[in-house]
């Protein structure tokens, strides 16, 4: 790949995160940090990453956690787990939950860079999911070429719930978040009448389910997987 790599390092250690930071901005990389899925979530909402280095103990959500949904919403990203679990069974839940490579610690440097220059050039396509949001042009596609126009709230409301454990969010949450990124006048009642036009929408694609469902004195729910693009 000719592309210059973007690497996203999620550990909640300050120290460590740092370190990695500057070892992998050292090679010419792209680098960024997070310290919990909630902010990896923020970075992803704004910037496309081709791999992710996730630290196994995270707090509030585990790395086994994050790879999970992101697998299925980013299937093209790379993910590095690292940990101090040396079992066996350990292992195998990193690979299932569906980290590429499985380091543990401490690391070696020199071993850690490797691996990402490798696991980069090696880096395909993954089977598609039924539904693609091209964020950046604010179109949802299906697989079958069925597309639909969306606003650039709809394309939030849909990256924030496709990165969300389980795909939902409250609506208190939706609306911190797209209220700070996105539009700052945004109430439940707006959230409301979007969520209707978007299931009016998506209508006509001939999904396998309802897109979005309200959860009863809760929130908002994405019913099916929806891989995320940048273009």
């Amino acid at each position: 790949m000719d592309t210059m790599l973007n690497l996203v390092v999620v550990e909640d250690h300050e120290l460590t995160r740092e370190e990695l930071i500057v070892l992998l901005r050292r090679q010419g990389w792209h680098v960024d940090g997070a310290d919990c899925g909630e902010q990896l979530n923020a970075l992803l909402l704004q910037k496309e990453y081709h791999i992710a280095i996730l630290d196994l103990n995270l707090p509030h959500e585990d790395g086994l956690s994050i790879a999970s949904r992101l697998k299925n919403s980013h299937p093209n990203l790379g993910l590095i787990m690292l940990t101090a679990r040396t079992r066996s069974v350990d292992r195998q839940q990193g690979y299932q939950s569906g980290a590429d490579v499985y380091l543990n610690k401490p690391l070696n440097p020199d071993e850690l860079i490797a691996v990402v220059a490798n696991l980069f050039n090696r880096l395909a396509p993954r089977p598609a999911t039924e539904l693609t949001l091209h964020s950046a042009r604010n179109v949802l596609t299906t697989q079958s070429g069925q597309s639909c126009k969306l606003t650039a709230n709809e394309t939030m409301l849909l990256k924030m719930l496709a990165l969300m454990p389980e795909r939902e969010a409250e609506t208190s949450q939706i609306l911190e978040v797209m209220s700070r990124k996105s539009d700052p006048d945004l109430n439940r009642d707006n959230l409301t009448v979007m969520v209707s036009r978007l299931r009016t929408k998506t209508m006509a694609l001939s999904l396998s389910g309802s897109l979005i469902t309200a959860v009863r004195g809760f929130g908002y729910r994405l019913n099916l997987p929806l891989t995320i693009a940048q273009s």
